[in-house]
């Protein structure tokens, strides 16, 4: 009797340990998610802050352009280059995914910059392919005084049905 007693409490123990285990393994996983989670937050926690400080940086006045299109598939565009006051100021190359989201109705940002006031000339130019991959190159040019207030550009790339190619438009919005 003293035996099966034994092996009955032996055999609940190892039922119990069986159970448990399980159990302990689903709550180290359980952790596991709560230490990436709680990873996550905190690098998206420095991640803001960096935005805020470079937002703060700007004293709200910059230059600022964006780049529409309302092209098809005559026109493969491939970058898009300014130069301010004739100085490189930024290359963009376009990915498929930027070119995607431009044909859907969306815009890219190509530059933010803070300028002092004064007079400038922003020269930009289209670079793609036409017809059976032969490169094609359209600069638009935009004279503009900046003042103390957000100077915003819109660069609208088209279609020129009459001549099969696209065209290049710079906008002012004050």
């Amino acid at each position: 009797m003293k035996r099966n007693i034994g092996l009955l409490a032996l055999f609940l123990y190892a039922a119990t340990a069986a159970a448990e285990l399980p159990l302990a393994k689903e709550y180290q996983s359980l952790d596991r998610r709560i230490q990436t989670i709680k990873s996550g937050v905190l690098a998206l926690g420095q991640d803001l802050s960096m935005l805020d400080k470079g937002m703060l940086s700007l004293s709200g006045n910059p230059l600022v352009v964006y780049l529409t299109t309302d092209i098809d598939d005559i026109f493969e565009l491939q970058a898009v280059e300014l130069e301010l006051n004739g100085n490189l100021s930024a290359r963009i190359d376009m990915t498929p995914g930027m070119l995607s989201a431009l044909q859907r109705g969306g815009a890219q940002r190509v530059i933010i910059k803070e300028i002092q006031q004064g007079d400038y000339q922003l020269k930009a130019t289209i670079i793609g392919k036409v017809g059976k991959g032969r490169e094609y190159r359209t600069p638009v040019t935009l004279t503009f005084s900046k003042e103390n207030r957000p100077k915003i550009v819109e660069l609208r790339v088209s279609n020129a049905r009459e001549r099969f190619l696209p065209n290049i438009d710079a906008l002012q919005w004050d």
